[in-house]
């Protein structure tokens, strides 16, 4: 969703790292990272909210319609944890 720039980092940096290219030239004036910062942090609240308003409230209101469908916790989290493993196997090659 985001992409890495060097604005990008520098935002996700210390004020001191911000300052230091600033003053430097070697990236976008202070003000400008902010403002990339602050853009960043907007959409990635719009993107939460609306997994929250679609994904998370559909399921809900699924489970609300249902209660029978759901799995209980320790199963949910067999699953949750043989896909991690699997993943994990993935990215060892």
């Amino acid at each position: 969703m985001f992409e890495a720039t060097d604005e990008h980092n520098i935002a996700r940096g210390s004020g001191e790292t911000r300052q230091a290219a600033s003053v430097t030239g070697n990236h976008a004036p202070e003000s400008e990272v902010v403002r990339v910062g602050l853009r960043e942090l907007q959409e990635r609240e719009n993107a939460v909210e609306h997994w929250l308003r679609t994904d998370v409230a559909a399921t809900y209101d699924a489970h609300k319609a249902d209660p029978r469908k759901a799995k209980p916790l320790d199963e949910a989290w067999k699953r949750i944890e043989a896909r991690m493993d699997e993943i994990d196997r993935q990215q060892d090659w």
